[in-house]
């Protein structure tokens, strides 16, 4: 199945070059994935919020897209769908059933991990995420917008102080729960 769409622009300042790709992997939770240019560039960060904005609320894995992927301070991100080509999709396959099933991994709740104060270092909503600077001078701790939605947090400011319990991920800190201490401190923002 194809379809086409009219889509406002993503950011105004960012401008794209128009490319075929596919998507390599995308991730509903996370809210984000990754798409591979069919002219053998190097892959881009796809994000919920642009698939959205397309009328999208994922793709799977193998999904031919037409986007513009622009230039973004870490990296190649695609910052506007243009079409979705769903026909190259690939459905997963079915999980064989067992009487004994393997045990799953339960993701960590905000009961897990140590308490650790920090202050914001930065949090972008559009982004769905942000680093903390823990207060005991380590490394920085990820944050996912989720964790500040099961908070009723929407945003974070950087200056401000926050109280953590973080767990150590496959890729380091990461924050499973968070409230905010204080306001952002004099002469952050």
């Amino acid at each position: 199945m194809q379809r086409q769409f009219e889509q406002p622009d993503f950011r105004a300042d960012e401008d794209g070059t128009r490319v075929r790709a596919t998507v390599k992997w995308f991730n509903v939770a996370k809210g984000f994935g990754f798409v591979t240019p069919v002219d053998g560039s190097s892959e881009a960060f796809l994000h919920l919020s642009v698939l959205k904005v397309a009328g999208f609320d994922a793709v799977a894995e193998g999904a031919g897209l037409l986007a513009e992927i622009g230039q973004s301070p870490k990296g190649r991100q695609v910052v506007r769908v243009l079409d979705v080509d769903l026909s190259t999709a690939q459905t997963p396959p079915p999980r064989p059933r067992t009487d004994n099933p393997a045990p799953r991994f339960a993701a960590p709740s905000a009961d897990d991990g140590t308490p650790m104060d920090g202050v914001v270092k930065w949090f972008s909503a559009l982004k769905g995420y942000g680093f903390v600077s823990p207060n005991d001078g380590g490394k920085d701790v990820f944050l996912h917008i989720t964790i500040l939605r099961n908070a009723g947090l929407n945003g974070l400011t950087p200056g401000q102080t926050v109280k953590m319990r973080v767990v150590h991920a496959k890729k380091g800190p990461e924050a499973v729960a968070v409230e905010v201490a204080s306001p952002p401190g004099p002469g952050s923002g």
